[in-house]
């Protein structure tokens, strides 16, 4: 928990902007560490591969660009892997 809240006030004073959003590194969560992310602040979160827990801001999809090919960023972007969300995720 300290190190999701000194993390957060850290990149707000260098960027002079509010950080709401937090990736979790390698994408990994479970249901207490979407609600450790939540106290600490954040509005939402993304994961690599979502895992639901019932917190729907804290488990949105992303993107892992592992490889720089057109052809792999393409087949990323198309949608086949992850479908479009649907309705409101932050309230």
């Amino acid at each position: 928990h300290r190190e999701l809240l000194e993390s957060r006030r850290y990149l707000q004073q260098i960027s002079g902007q509010p950080v709401d959003c937090f990736a979790y590194p390698y994408g990994e969560y479970d249901l207490p560490v979407a609600s450790a992310v939540s106290q600490a602040g954040y509005r939402a979160a993304f994961a690599v591969i979502p895992h639901p827990v019932g917190l729907p801001a804290f488990e949105i999809p992303r993107l892992d660009l592992y490889f720089s090919s057109p052809e792999y960023l393409s087949l990323k972007l198309s949608g086949l892997r992850w479908p479009a969300l649907r309705g409101p995720i932050l309230s």
